[in-house]
């Protein structure tokens, strides 16, 4: 997957930072216990002697299987006196021990040689927050788009909006539910306010949420943010690169951007780029076929139109009628 290395980084740095605190806790904790409990503190020294010699006499050689068992008899002795003294003084054992948020890897990061699935969880925590900041994401969820707002029935053409919009519906939420890298690329087109950000905005919680990296927002923000990477030696924004590279693309409101020759080179290498690499990419756009085909150059549009699955979407405007 193409998940952003920011996140599993700012992951690795927030649970090193946890594992080194809890550790220092612990540490501050057991000591105090201690101080108050000496005996307690010479039983566990001593437990931790046995479990000394028991690896030297193993690293010893020869016919030692003896002196192991007894070793192991007296550890075990010593534990019971520990354990016994424990609740006899109402210690709570787990205050001698760091208190980890992952009993995998111990707060380290890294299970077996390889990053731990708490990384990537958090990881992908930090990717929705920062989508979050931008976007209603919280509030654009498969289960809270409302079929209802749309007509049953249209006047004018005799389609049922309703009827349509459900498939479309139903198709974004299998789309979601079995997302790859190589998930097919989506065009959404119609009048503005018929949930076509709502929609494109719920497919990327659940892919976020099956960690694949989401890079969202309107097409004049993102191009803007290339341009200035192009022309300027900071390099702050989301590059080019980044968005050639994430799992899932979404280009909102297509159209609405002022349009300049550097502008319309960049979104065709944009989009092109991703349909050679197979990856998908979800274009929003208030504009008909053909409003495309007069504000852009035709290959952008025959690129689009040939290998998107497109979805004209129907009604009226939700906000106006909410």
């Amino acid at each position: 997957m193409g998940f952003s290395n920011i996140y599993f980084q700012k992951a690795l740095q927030c649970i090193n930072q946890h594992r080194e605190q809890v550790q220092l806790q612990a540490q501050q904790e057991k000591q105090a216990i201690y101080a108050a409990h000496p005996e307690l503190a010479r039983l566990e020294h001593a437990i931790a002697d046995k479990a000394v010699q028991a690896t030297r006499a193993m690293l010893s050689g020869g016919e030692v299987r003896q002196a192991i068992q007894q070793l192991s008899t007296e550890s075990q002795q010593l534990q019971d006196q520990r354990n016994a003294y424990l609740l006899q003084n109402q210690i709570d054992q787990k205050k001698l021990h760091p208190v980890y948020w992952c009993d995998k890897c111990a707060d380290t990061g890294y299970d077996q040689g390889k990053l731990c699935s708490c990384v990537k969880k958090m990881a992908i925590g930090f990717a929705i927050e920062q989508l979050n900041a931008a976007t209603p994401l919280e509030h654009s969820r498969f289960d809270n788009f409302s079929l209802d707002r749309y007509p049953k029935r249209s006047e004018q053409s005799g389609v049922s909006p309703q009827e349509i919009m459900s498939k479309i519906y139903q198709y974004c939420k299998d789309y979601a539910e079995h997302f790859t890298e190589h998930a097919e690329s989506l065009l959404f087109f119609g009048d503005t306010g018929l949930g076509k950000t709502h929609l494109s905005l719920a497919i990327a919680r659940v892919v976020l949420q099956k960690g694949y990296s989401v890079i969202y927002g309107p097409v004049n923000h993102l191009l803007g943010q290339i341009e200035h990477e192009h022309f300027s030696k900071e390099k702050n924004g989301i590059s080019l690169q980044t968005m050639l590279d994430c799992d899932l693309l979404i280009l909102d409101d297509l159209g609405a951007e002022f349009t300049t020759p550097f502008t319309v080179s960049t979104l065709y290498d944009l989009i092109n780029s991703r349909i050679l690499n197979n990856k998908p990419t979800i274009i929003n756009t208030n504009l008909t076929v053909q409003e495309l085909e007069q504000q852009y150059a035709p290959r952008i549009v025959s690129r689009i139109c040939g290998c998107y699955k497109c979805f004209k979407f129907l009604g009226v405007d939700l906000r106006l009628k909410k």
